[in-house]
């Protein structure tokens, strides 16, 4: 009872430390959809200056210096001021992690905060403010990675992104701090394939990631599936047969979530209809 009870408290601190620092305990897997790579030149040599670097169709626009490898974002003298890496360009993809790695520092630069702003339109990433979609604290640490997942209730589908690091330095030399690169990562899903008692064959495989809306085509019974007594007639999503059925081979779909393809058996002599279900004189047509 007593470590029952313990294990139930903490849980229950566990959750509210997982919601505050924005940390996903469980979830679908992700696949890298789009990288920045901060080592790509640009034409900016200052720290207060910018413009603009098209990085893999995607054009971001640079407040610091983008001749270094890694970006540099700093300056001298100056307080509580923010050096911003915004998109002009949407991520196109259905986003629900993003890795942001800062590089090393120079050192003496206070850095007074870090955010991620997401935004659904361009004009409101150029113009820089708190994100309408969703606005993250990121605890900075050099030569780290830091996760940032998507928000309970929102979409960073088709969205423009925005860093901004508040920076304070007091001298009258440059002082900066990097990021070496950002990673957005978008869920992939798995198709399985079950014999469902199957007694001869094996069961196709599907190594395949399949990102989110992506169109799925049905495996052929490739591996000769049998089942003593019984007819292949296709794949099912259930194991009784009652669910949808997909034309092994050329049935297609639009796959959402992880999912487990059933072999459907329809007992020797039975023929099936159109739709799958059994008949005793219809065709499969």
């Amino acid at each position: 009872m007593t470590t029952k009870l313990f294990s139930k408290r903490v849980l229950w601190l566990l959750i509210p430390l997982l919601t505050l620092f924005n940390v996903s305990a469980w979830g679908a897997s992700e696949t890298a959809a789009y990288t920045l790579s901060c080592s790509t030149s640009g034409s900016n040599n200052s720290y207060t200056g910018n413009c603009d670097i098209t990085v893999s169709s995607i054009t971001w626009n640079v407040a610091g210096n983008s001749q270094q490898n890694p970006w540099r974002f700093g300056g001298k003298s100056f307080s509580k001021t923010d050096r911003c890496l915004y998109s002009k360009t949407a991520i196109a993809d259905d986003i629900t992690k993003i890795a942001v790695a800062f590089g090393a520092n120079s050192g003496s630069i206070t850095v007074n905060s870090v955010k991620l702003e997401v935004y659904s339109t361009a004009a409101l990433a150029a113009a820089k403010g708190t994100g309408d979609v969703s606005s993250t604290t990121i605890s900075y640490a050099a030569s780290t990675t830091r996760n940032i997942t998507v928000p309970d209730g929102k979409s960073w589908k088709g969205r423009y992104y925005c860093l901004k690091m508040n920076l304070t330095v007091s001298g009258s030399s440059n002082k900066y701090i990097t990021v070496s690169s950002i990673t957005f990562y978008t869920p992939t899903y798995s198709v399985t394939y079950n014999g469902n008692g199957n007694t001869g064959g094996s069961v196709p495989t599907d190594a395949t990631a399949y990102k989110k809306g992506t169109t799925v085509t049905v495996k052929s019974n490739s591996g000769s599936l049998a089942k003593t007594g019984y007819t292949f007639s296709g794949w099912n999503t259930n194991t009784s047969g009652t669910g949808t059925n997909y034309t092994a081979g050329s049935g297609t779909f639009s796959i959402t979530s992880d999912i487990t393809l059933y072999a459907k058996w329809v007992a020797a002599g039975t023929s099936v209809t159109a739709s799958g279900a059994a008949s005793s004189n219809g065709t499969l047509s």
